[in-house]
């Protein structure tokens, strides 16, 4: 782009600082949402519910974010691409348990656990993923980092399920494209990746999807927000 070479690119990341210090023309675009997965299968620390939620009060969930956007992240306020959804509003507002690491003390004694993220979507996630261990070793969680690239980590979430904890980024331009990856079977027989089972969260699927366009978002948001009381998974940036 600097040299002329390409005319167009989609640039992410600290690369942008440079860019940023010329006069091409740009458009600014959100991209995909960071979140936390929880492994809730059997098994895994997170199945139990005062450990999740322990898992998320323990973390500074913006500090984690800013970092792992390089400073450029835009505050979540739902699972859904802010400028593609049709259903705009704040489900996260009010429904993350609060950071409060000295009350998540208590539940994360002895607990262990292996946080993965990816090493090839950006520059952000490696020092990310150092903070969530940080984070969780002052509230006596025993932390391992395993670092994978972007195909390796889907082996992991949806083959293997050797993590419990994983730094992802995932768009949908709609509340309706995620709900295979929050409720159902879990792998091999469905996507359900961290084996999810929010009754809240499905109710209010099944209310939102009986309604034909606007009518159904009051119920996606619902949904979602039951999701994040729940601990099931945390945003980020």
């Amino acid at each position: 782009l600097l040299s002329g070479g390409l005319n167009l690119a989609s640039i992410a990341g600290a690369d942008r600082a440079r860019l940023d210090k010329t006069d091409l023309f740009k458009i600014v675009s959100p991209a995909q949402p960071n979140e936390l997965f929880f492994n809730e299968n059997a098994g895994h620390p997170a199945a139990n519910p005062a450990v999740r939620k322990a898992l998320v009060q323990a973390l500074n969930l913006n500090q984690i974010g800013t970092v792992a956007t390089s400073g450029r992240g835009l505050q979540m306020t739902q699972l859904s691409l802010q400028n593609f959804t049709p259903c705009a509003g704040n489900s996260v507002g009010g429904s993350v348990p609060a950071y409060n690491p000295s009350a998540a003390k208590s539940a994360l004694g002895g607990v262990s656990i292996k946080v993965l993220y990816p090493t090839d979507a950006g520059s952000g996630y490696a020092p990310a993923a150092e903070l969530v261990q940080q984070q969780l070793s002052a509230a006596g969680v025993k932390v391992t980092l395993d670092g994978q690239s972007t195909a390796a980590l889907q082996g992991k979430i949806f083959g293997t399920g050797d993590w419990d904890l994983v730094v992802i980024a995932i768009g949908v331009a709609n509340p309706a494209q995620f709900t295979s990856l929050l409720a159902g079977p879990a792998p091999p027989k469905g996507i359900n990746f961290a084996g999810i089972a929010n009754s809240g969260y499905k109710l209010s699927v099944a209310r939102a999807t009986r309604r034909v366009g606007a009518a159904g978002c009051k119920y996606w948001l619902d949904g979602e927000r039951a999701l994040f009381k729940a601990g099931d998974l945390a945003p980020l940036q």
